[in-house]
């Protein structure tokens, strides 16, 4: 079955020359999980190189990226400034960092640790801080609600871009203990940002500087938000 699976990949391949590489993936379980564990690469690369707010990344087929770059570079842009802006700030945790889309941007100016639970992701973003020679990024794989009061400190700020659900209720727990002094949440679900962010404006404990709404897939009903708090 590879076989018929590497002669159409082949045809696609030379008739397009655009593709880099063509893979396969074998997700066999009923679970919830798009990817399985093995990842055959048909033809060509199993990855495309990617230049993102000037650094550059080396993007597997399996990693999560974002296709629409103009308004991604610009969310991020936005974060960074705004992260740029709260003098004398030093340190960030940057949660659910993925391959380091966030993370490498905000390393060229803060000390800042990201944390993801996909190993095969935080490996791709210790290669792409070190493509980058940036050496003020370091990286964790874990679970954020168990990894987060671990590095998190009060002192810091917290970058949080979670899947659809939002926040674990134990991340939330965990911000409303330690306190760090500024949080910006990127969010592609309003209703969960919304949500959150109740929890974390309760008993005047955080206020919202500032929340953008950036329209990443156009004529579609999905819009991603951005939301900066400070603490009280």
């Amino acid at each position: 079955q590879i076989t018929k699976y590497k002669a159409l990949a082949s045809k696609i391949y030379k008739t397009h020359k655009e593709i880099k590489g063509i893979t396969l993936n074998i997700q066999n379980s009923r679970n919830n999980l798009i990817y399985g564990a093995e990842t055959i690469c048909l033809i060509g690369r199993d990855h495309i190189n990617e230049i993102f707010c000037g650094k550059r990344y080396k993007v597997n087929t399996t990693s999560f990226f974002q296709v629409n770059h103009q308004p991604a570079e610009h969310i991020v842009n936005m974060i960074v400034s705004w992260l740029k802006s709260k003098y004398p700030l030093k340190n960030v945790i940057d949660c659910y960092c993925g391959i380091g889309a966030i993370t490498l941007p905000i390393a060229e100016y803060f000390n800042v640790i990201g944390i993801e639970l996909s190993v095969a992701s935080i490996e791709q973003a210790k290669y792409n801080a070190c493509l980058n020679n940036l050496k003020h990024a370091s990286f964790y794989a874990g679970d954020v609600n168990k990894l987060l009061s671990k590095y998190l400190n009060n002192e810091s700020a917290l970058v949080l871009d979670p899947p659809r659900k939002g926040l674990h209720i134990e991340v939330v727990n965990t911000i409303k203990i330690i306190k760090p002094s500024y949080i910006a949440y990127l969010s592609c679900n309003p209703a969960t940002l919304a949500r959150d962010i109740k929890l974390l404006v309760e008993d005047d404990l955080y206020s919202i500087e500032e929340i953008n709404a950036i329209d990443f897939f156009p004529q579609t009903m999905h819009i991603e938000c951005v939301a900066f708090l400070y603490l009280n």
